[in-house]
């Protein structure tokens, strides 16, 4: 039977690394004045670039999933930034897309077929949720009314009485992180991986700075053909009224070749679609945090 391609691209079961750059366009920019100019360019451009993101790909290993050739994928992923800074990130998107290619030059087969397409079967975590912090909320009501009385020979007179009531209320805010599958029209199933998450709106000390994550993809049924992975993150700083969105610098995608494994490998000849299989010692959430771990 004809195998995939096995090389040695610098791409073969790659980590992602990416500092960010800003959209200049958007005019949601830090709003700083030296001798009543505003550099707010150079001075957002600086902030942001202390900012990263780094995906590590720590394991990938091939089996199957209900008998069908599948891959387990582990991450763990890093945003560096200053904690409770004004360049915090207050929030972010993490996308993994999963695109079936006929080689590392990621060259897309022509005729394309849908049965191909990689399917995401498997996300861990699906939610994961910090401790809370209290926010007292109060609201303001005003009632107002009509009263009218007779005068005497006379038409009726009247008088608008008014009311202000002042009510309070806690709730609760945590930071946290939610995981779903996605896919679009061009594709048949689920092809794509979203993980969304926020900072504590309370404490205001920036989103997680690492989390671990893992999915099970279903490879491309023709068997010489490969699977192409393309990371993109979307996060939000703290420095502005409104959210700027920052973009990565690298595009670098990851080519996974059905055959090379890497990093550590669980459960060996196992089929990764068992229901008691051992997902709380692949991804490790600390233990401070509620958790949703897979679905």
């Amino acid at each position: 039977m004809d195998q995939a391609e096995n090389c040695s691209s610098d791409t073969l079961n790659s980590d992602y690394q990416t500092d960010f750059e800003l959209d200049t366009r958007s005019g949601n920019l830090l709003k700083i004045h030296n001798e009543k100019e505003v550099n707010r360019e150079i001075i957002t451009a600086r902030r942001i670039n202390n900012t990263l993101f780094h995906c590590l790909l720590k394991t990938v290993q091939y089996g199957t999933w209900d008998h069908l050739p599948a891959a387990l994928l582990v991450f763990d992923f890093h945003f560096g930034y200053r904690d409770a800074c004004r360049d915090r990130f207050t929030e972010a998107v993490i996308e993994i897309e999963f695109e079936e290619t006929i080689n590392s030059q990621f060259e897309v087969p022509d005729p394309r077929n849908k049965n191909n397409d990689p399917e995401v079967k498997l996300l861990a975590p699906v939610r994961v949720l910090g401790n809370p912090s209290k926010e007292k909320v109060s609201s303001k009501w005003f009632l107002e009314g009509n009263l009218t009385y007779p005068i005497p020979l006379g038409p009726q007179a009247g008088v608008t009485p008014h009311k202000e009531k002042e009510v309070s209320s806690e709730r609760q805010r945590r930071m946290w992180l939610n995981g779903d599958r996605d896919s679009d029209d061009y594709h048949r199933h689920h092809n794509r991986i979203v993980w969304r998450t926020g900072e504590n709106k309370v404490e205001e000390t920036g989103i997680l700075h690492n989390f671990p994550a893992a999915t099970v993809i279903v490879l491309p049924r023709d068997p010489k053909h490969c699977v192409k992975a393309k990371v993109v993150v979307t996060p939000h700083v703290a420095f502005s009224a409104n959210p700027v969105r920052l973009f990565s610098k690298r595009d670098d995608p990851i080519f996974l070749d059905r055959t090379s494994s890497k990093g550590p490998q669980y459960e060996a000849g196992r089929d990764f679609s068992d229901s008691d299989y051992p997902w709380e010692t692949i991804v490790k959430i600390p233990t401070e945090y509620e958790d949703s771990l897979y679905t």
